[in-house]
């Protein structure tokens, strides 16, 4: 699975925290929650890749329902 890290190809987009660069704007944000902790899980603390991963993982995993979901973690539109 293509994460859109550049890995020494023609990369666009740094992360000012940790250097990683990416090829597009959207991985770059991605990565960029991990830093602030947004992809932890507050069950299990297992760091995920993305927000909707996240979201799968509690469902999935831990069989949390989709209210219970996103009271945990609100709509990305709300997160800043």
């Amino acid at each position: 699975m293509d994460d859109g890290s550049s890995q020494g190809r023609c990369a666009r987009f740094v992360c000012d925290i940790c250097g990683h660069t990416y090829r597009n704007l959207k991985a770059l944000g991605d990565h960029k929650n991990k830093h602030k902790g947004l992809t932890v899980c507050p069950v299990c603390r297992r760091v995920l890749s993305n927000i909707p991963n996240l979201r799968m993982h509690l469902r999935s995993v831990h069989r949390l329902e989709r209210d219970e979901i996103y009271r945990i973690i609100p709509p990305q539109d709300q997160i800043r």
